[in-house]
């Protein structure tokens, strides 16, 4: 397996590799490997936090497919753009990028592009507190994935919906769709995602004095998280079954599950 595209590799390594790929892509005047490898090398420089490197290979790429007509590569650099320059903070040039990747999409007619700019752009709108705006994005999202029934798209959609929702403190919207992604994360044996909604279920129940229900949905999350060995996870549920305890004048238990939070704090490797 190629050094680049081995999931062991560290990010330097990476860079390291795709840095030899594009020079022999240079040399044999290969376009679409060219595109290809400028692609992997801004990611992985993403991925290493060095992101004015990453711009440069996303600018040479974006630059190359405007120059050979190639709509679809001209998207995909647009979108990786709009990823480097939300890194350093300029979010009204990144959702420019994703707002052009987004007409390049439709006008292609290739929708799951077309969805996953709509949700980089709502992605910024909610860091900048936006969110009734992120919320119209992810419903366009959404409407995408489900007719291309791509389930992966959908859990990240609702969990994203539902993380707005919880903002606007529209609770019962906000289960729904936590609700919905660890169904779709279930179906498709992503425990570690399962986990975080039903965890994030039980915070809505715990603000909304819901403390049974609450205890209900940390139990489940608890028992993905300790068949995981997830420490960080394990630390957060049982801080949650101690509030929730705590509430239902439950002192034993709230004690037992402080006592329980407080260790796994201990095992945690920074």
């Amino acid at each position: 397996m190629p050094a680049e595209d081995s999931k062991t590799a560290t990010p330097e390594e990476r860079i390291s590799a795709f840095s030899q790929t594009l020079d022999r892509a240079r040399q044999a005047g290969d376009p679409a490997l060219l595109l290809d490898v400028l692609a992997k090398l801004g990611q992985a420089y993403l991925e290493n936090g060095d992101t004015p490197k990453a711009l440069t290979q996303f600018d040479e790429g974006l630059k190359l497919a405007e120059e050979r007509g190639d709509l679809e590569a001209e998207a995909q650099f647009l979108g990786l753009r709009g990823l480097a320059l939300r890194d350093i903070g300029n979010f009204d040039r990144a959702i420019q990028q994703f707002r052009k990747s987004n007409r390049i999409a439709r006008q292609l007619g290739h929708p799951l592009l077309e969805c996953d700019s709509h949700i980089q752009v709502a992605r910024l709108l909610s860091e900048r507190g936006e969110t009734t705006k992120a919320i119209s994005q992810l419903s366009r999202a959404m409407q995408i994935a489900v007719e291309h029934r791509d389930q992966q798209r959908r859990m990240r959609i609702a969990g994203l919906l539902a993380d707005n929702f919880y903002r606007e403190q529209a609770f019962d919207k906000a289960v729904e769709y936590y609700v919905l992604a660890g169904e779709i994360a279930q179906e498709l044996e992503n425990h570690l995602a399962e986990c975080g909604f039903l965890t994030k279920v039980g915070n809505v129940f715990l603000i909304e004095g819901e403390y049974a229900s609450a205890v209900g949905q940390y139990e489940r999350a608890l028992e993905i998280a300790s068949r995981l060995e997830d420490a960080n996870a394990e630390m957060n549920i049982l801080g949650g079954l101690f509030r929730a305890h705590a509430h239902l004048d439950e002192p034993g238990l709230a004690v037992m599950y402080a006592d329980k939070a407080i260790y796994a704090a201990r095992t945690i490797r920074y």
